[in-house]
């Protein structure tokens, strides 16, 4: 990881993250996933709601993200601009590879997504 951003949890290894990529492919190819796409054209509203959630992860108040997401699965990926860090990359940056796994499997969040610096969660 990138000196100052966020170390991977251990949980989140290279292969691990492949073979949940591989998974994911298999999924879209078969059926019903989870993953949901982020929206063309956010509203304030959705960016409100984006900062609210990436800021409870920071605290890491898992109980209440996955509460958040229950609602709002569509948010999981969104990474307001002016964010350095996304909802699965605070979860890697606290070595919670719990609550990084239950962001991958129950809401679809995307291992490759990107920091504003770069970095990926894993």
């Amino acid at each position: 990881h990138k000196a100052g951003g966020p170390p991977a949890a251990s949980a989140l290894t290279p292969e691990k993250v492949s073979k949940e990529r591989s998974s994911r492919l298999d999924d879209l190819k078969t059926g019903p996933h989870l993953v949901t796409p982020v929206p063309a054209a956010l509203s304030p509203s959705d960016v409100q709601a984006a900062h609210g959630l990436i800021d409870l992860a920071k605290a890491g108040c898992w109980s209440e993200v996955f509460k958040v997401l229950e609602d709002r699965r569509d948010l999981v990926n969104v990474r307001p601009e002016v964010r350095e860090y996304g909802v699965l990359h605070q979860a890697a940056f606290l070595g919670d590879g719990k609550a990084a796994e239950a962001l991958l499997s129950r809401f679809g969040a995307d291992p490759a997504q990107a920091s504003r610096g770069g970095t990926r969660p894993a």
